[in-house]
């Protein structure tokens, strides 16, 4: 198989995982992030493997308005063929809104999505925009390795937002 051919299994698989209840989805998203670091000889997919790992899966704060956004993503690639880079930056974007709570008029002043994490060493729960926006503001957040996704249990979301 050539890598285009890859990249279109890729992007299918994904696709078909974001029609599968929570508990599938994710587990469809531990194969297809492991897939991705393989076909992209990377490891940039490893934090939110370990995310979903490590997170028990009634903990994961997948929101209806994350879905419906990662589902958007794979239109526009399956509409596009998106080079190498584009479709990692996609998958990295699908991943943080399938798996960090994020609700649809939550932006920062530049208009971009607020995503829900929390700083490890303080343990203070934040929301950090594309636009690297972080409310409340944290001096501590420098890497990944010091962050993790908010747990539903210290987001208090409302019920009706959340993707069973």
């Amino acid at each position: 198989m050539n890598f285009s051919t890859h990249k279109k299994k890729l992007i299918e698989s994904i696709e078909i995982a974001l029609s599968k209840d929570k508990s599938d989805m994710v587990n469809a998203f531990r194969l297809i992030l492991r897939s991705a670091n393989s076909l992209f000889k990377s490891n940039i997919f490893d934090f939110w493997l370990e995310q979903i790992e490590q997170i028990e899966l009634t903990g994961i704060p997948m929101t209806r308005y994350g879905l419906e956004e990662a589902k958007n993503i794979v239109k526009s690639l399956k509409n596009d063929m998106p080079t190498n880079k584009n479709l990692e930056f996609s998958l990295l974007d699908i991943c943080e809104f399938l798996f960090t709570y994020n609700k649809e008029d939550d932006l920062c002043d530049r208009q971009s999505q607020f995503h829900y994490y929390v700083d490890v060493s303080s343990g203070i729960v934040f929301k950090q925009s594309k636009s690297r926006i972080l409310r409340p503001q944290i001096d501590t957040v420098k890497e990944t390795s010091d962050i993790r996704i908010a747990k539903i249990s210290e987001l208090n979301p409302k019920q009706y937002e959340l993707f069973k």
